[in-house]
């Protein structure tokens, strides 16, 4: 079998909260996913482009993560204290150590609590567990929900 290429990328709907990331392009070697393995998948990749691409600032690492998944809830001082973890603080916010898997349960919450809407071929997929049929290129579009400041 073939695989399939993603590329994912992000945009920020709402107010301003900087640029987004340059898009990410993987291969999968199926062509059924759930949009869960598609966010999980993306993760990965993201990651993975984070730590060889760009040379980030201790902490930067998740504030880029929590920037692109994360519901505004998720990303209070537990969440992140716990996510940064105790003694590995620096190395985990430099995605030396980071948890991948973590990461991923983070971005799923994000996207079931709503804090962004992904788009597959242009069109809205509504729960994780959809399945959608890939084809032989693929494009996600994560979809950045922001608040406005002030109001």
């Amino acid at each position: 079998m073939d695989a399939v290429t993603i590329e994912a990328q992000h945009r920020f709907v709402g107010g301003s909260r900087g640029h987004a990331p340059a898009p990410v392009t993987f291969e999968v070697p199926v062509r059924e996913a759930t949009l869960a393995e598609l966010i999980e998948w993306t993760v990965r990749a993201q990651v993975r482009e984070l730590r060889t691409r760009r040379a980030l600032a201790p902490g930067e690492f998740r504030r880029v993560l929590d920037r692109l998944y994360q519901a505004r809830e998720s990303t209070s001082g537990d969440e992140r204290a716990e996510g940064a973890g105790g003694t590995d603080q620096g190395r985990a916010a430099s995605g030396g150590d980071l948890d991948v898997e973590a990461e991923v349960a983070r971005a799923l919450r994000g996207f079931a609590a709503g804090a962004y809407a992904v788009l597959v071929n242009g069109r809205q997929v509504e729960r994780a567990d959809d399945v959608i049929v890939l084809r032989a290129t693929n494009r996600l579009t994560f979809l950045r929900l922001m608040a406005f400041s002030g109001g």
